[in-house]
């Protein structure tokens, strides 16, 4: 209906609610739409990440040692190990976005209420009216 020029407040007549209702349930279906058609590509993103998760699965399982001119030294090399981690990290992030799983940040704000008769006080005597 709004896709055919129809007003909310017409849309809202016709259905017998508020134009306020029309506009809320249109925008829930617009979602609902953008939600599915989107669906498919998530899906894909989410098997993407899965297999570069099993790539570095597989290096952070793998020994790696440490070469000198081409010889094992003996020791381990923990390089690759600690950059499959970070990866992992990374792509758990990107997993946990994609989902929607990230709680929103929560900011704490501290409000100071100053008296009206203050305010106008520190007005007058930044404008010169009022001697200390």
């Amino acid at each position: 209906m709004r896709s055919r020029g129809m007003t909310y407040q017409a849309i809202g007549e016709q259905f017998g609610i508020t134009k306020q209702s029309a506009q809320d349930n249109v925008a829930r279906a617009m979602a609902k739409v953008t939600r599915e058609a989107a669906e498919p590509l998530r899906q894909m993103e989410l098997e993407k990440l899965d297999r570069l998760e099993r790539a570095a699965l597989e290096v952070l399982e793998t020994r790696h040692v440490e070469l000198y001119q081409g010889t094992d030294t003996g020791f381990e090399d923990d390089g690759p190990k600690l950059a499959a981690i970070d990866r992992l990290v990374r792509l758990s992030e990107t997993r946990r976005r994609l989902l929607g799983l990230d709680a929103p940040e929560q900011v704490e704000q501290t409000v100071t209420t100053v008296p009206a008769d203050l305010v106008a006080l520190v007005q007058q005597a930044r404008r010169g009216e009022v001697e200390p």
